[in-house]
C-alpha cells in the first residue's frame, strides 16, 4: 500500500516506468486507484506521434501499383503488336 506521501516520491526519468508505478498504486482497502488511467496513458503513448510511418508505407504501395500498371501496359502493347502484325 502506498500512502500519499510516498506517492510523491515517484520521480522516474523515463515516463513509461512512472505509469507503471502509478499503475500499482493503492488505496487502504488494498484496491488499485489509477489503473484504468494508467491503462489508458500507457495506450496512449503507444501511439505514433505523427503519420509519416502511414505515409510512407502508403508512398511504397502506390510506387508499387504504378510499377505493375506499366508492367501490364508493356504486356498490353506486346499482345496488341502481336494482334496487329497478322
Amino acid at each position: 500500500m502506498i500512502g500519499n506521501k510516498e506517492l510523491l516520491n515517484i520521480n522516474s526519468d523515463d515516463i513509461v516506468q512512472t505509469w507503471l508505478e502509478i499503475k500499482e498504486i493503492k488505496n487502504n482497502l488494498n484496491d488499485t486507484m489509477f489503473a484504468e488511467l494508467a491503462d489508458y496513458i500507457l495506450c496512449l503513448l503507444s501511439l505514433p506521434h505523427s503519420s509519416a510511418a502511414a505515409e510512407r508505407t502508403f508512398s511504397v504501395l502506390l510506387q508499387l501499383k504504378k510499377k505493375k500498371q506499366i508492367v501490364c501496359q508493356i504486356k498490353l502493347f506486346r499482345t496488341l503488336c502481336f494482334v496487329g502484325h497478322y
